[in-house]
Order: structure tokens, then C-alpha cells, then sequence
């Protein structure tokens, strides 16, 4: 568990159904060495607290990556922005909590992630910037398809081609987030038990 992250089939069928699952000790690892994107290219970031659970969002356009030039442009894809951050919800395993990297920009297959950048990025900002990344936890990193079904994520989209920061992000549901949580909890459940000590890194 150490050397790599493990991934779990969330959505028996997709092939981008899966979830990694990884120490802190490796993502922290993965943060120093991986692409992560400039924080001036961050349009909007916000926190909140839903009962126990600590969440960041943040936006970003990245032109080329968002748009897919094999099919005709759509405006959608023109003005959407990336929408990534993360949930945070403290002993979910005892005394281990969990972190959970979510993002609507790229995938997770069987044997690769498609393109680290906003999960990376979303790392490096828990790890330099927020006190609960002291707490034990293990980091599960969740892509599309699989965040937009755990958390009813909803797309971003701005009518500006420009940078702007003056646009408010989608609400989330605080339903879905538990729900969202208590699934990827059970999804884990047989990682922990057959690796005691390996997630409290």
C-alpha cells in the first residue's frame, strides 16, 4: 500500500468507475514531483462546514484541457470551468479520517489517472495551507464519472472567456455528501482491515 495507490471499482459499469485510495505519506509524495497547477490560476475558492465535514472548492479554466477537439465545440465546453477541492471528515475509521480529492476534470481507469493536475493541486493546498491535513487520514481521489455520482457535483459553467472571479460556485448537497462518504466508506472498509497500519501515515 505504501508504494502505490490502490484503486477500487465504485461503478461496476464504467470503465472510468474507479477510486484511488492512498496514505497521506503518498500523496504528499506524489505533491512534490507531480504537475500542479499555478494557484494565480485559481478564478474562485471557498470553504465551508457542513456538520462535521470540512470542504474546499475551487474553479479554473484550462483551455486546452477542457475542450475535446475530436468532436464539434459546444458551448458548454467553451465556458465550463474545472470544479475541484475536496471533503474532509475526521474519524471515519477510529481514529483515522478521510480525505476525499474530488474533481469533474479527467478520469481514474483501472491502471492510470487521466491527468493529476487538479487533484495534485488540490493536495498541495490541504498539505501547505490547512491544519486539519495534521490529523491521521487516508486520501481518496475521485474523478469523473464517480464525483459527479457520490456528490451530485454540478458543472460550472461561465459565459466569460476572460478570467473572472465574480460568479458564485453551485451549492452543494449536504445529502449527497453523506451519502457520497458513507459509500466510499464501505467501498475502503476491506483496504483497512487487511492493511491495520498502513493508513495512518
Amino acid at each position: 500500500m505504501s508504494e502505490s495507490a490502490k484503486k477500487i471499482k465504485i461503478l461496476p459499469d464504467r470503465d472510468s468507475g474507479y477510486i484511488s485510495v492512498a496514505t497521506s505519506d503518498y500523496m504528499r509524495a506524489q505533491i512534490d514531483f507531480g504537475n500542479v497547477a499555478d494557484y494565480n490560476s485559481i478564478e474562485k475558492l471557498e470553504q465551508e462546514q457542513i456538520d462535521d465535514k470540512y470542504i474546499l472548492r475551487w474553479t479554473a479554466r484550462f483551455d486546452k484541457s477542457l475542450i475535446d477537439w475530436n468532436r464539434e465545440l459546444q458551448e458548454e465546453m467553451i465556458f465550463r470551468r474545472a470544479h475541484s477541492g475536496l471533503i474532509y471528515k475526521p474519524r471515519v475509521f477510529g481514529e483515522t479520517g478521510m480525505l476525499v480529492l474530488f474533481t469533474d476534470w479527467g478520469f481514474i481507469l483501472e491502471y492510470s489517472y487521466d491527468n493529476l493536475l487538479t487533484t495534485l493541486t488540490t493536495a498541495r493546498i490541504w498539505y501547505n495551507k490547512i491544519p486539519y491535513s495534521k490529523q491521521p487520514h487516508i486520501v481518496v481521489s475521485v474523478a469523473s464519472p464517480v464525483s459527479q455520482v457520490l456528490f451530485d457535483l454540478p458543472e460550472v459553467i461561465v459565459p466569460h472567456l476572460i478570467w473572472t472571479n465574480k460568479y458564485e460556485l453551485p451549492p452543494l448537497s449536504a445529502v449527497a455528501i453523506e451519502s457520497g462518504i458513507n459509500t466510499l466508506k464501505k467501498a475502503i472498509e476491506p483496504l483497512i482491515k487487511g492493511h491495520p497500519t498502513e493508513f495512518t501515515r
